[in-house]
């Protein structure tokens, strides 16, 4: 089982393992984290969707942009994918990205 084969394959799954590991041995490595969360991501992925949108709202390999946090998030959200569910509700709470609506924000935690 060779996982980063797996992931240059596409796997999304082993995109995010590998995302995950490049995220965690160092911020020299959070481009290449967010590389490998978009490639499963844009294949519709909630798990991946959930770390770019993550990415995005730390600003780790990219520019920290609220809308595009938003974006990432809703896509995993509307899967179901209950941290970004909570995390959406975040953004609505203090209007991080999208106008402030504690009622939606409610609807999403």
């Amino acid at each position: 089982l060779n996982i980063e084969a797996m992931a240059e394959d596409g796997d999304r799954y082993a995109c995010v393992c590998i995302g995950r590991m490049y995220r965690r041995t160092s911020y020299k490595h959070y481009l290449t984290a967010v590389e490998w969360f978009r490639k499963a991501a844009e294949q519709g992925y909630a798990n991946a969707q959930f770390h770019l949108g993550h990415m995005y709202e730390l600003g780790w390999g990219v520019d920290r942009n609220d809308s595009t946090t938003v974006e990432w998030y809703r896509k995993a959200a509307e899967q179901g994918y209950a941290n970004a569910q909570f995390n959406l509700g975040g953004m609505y709470e203090n209007g991080w990205g999208v106008d402030k609506n504690n009622s939606t924000a409610v609807e999403w935690y």
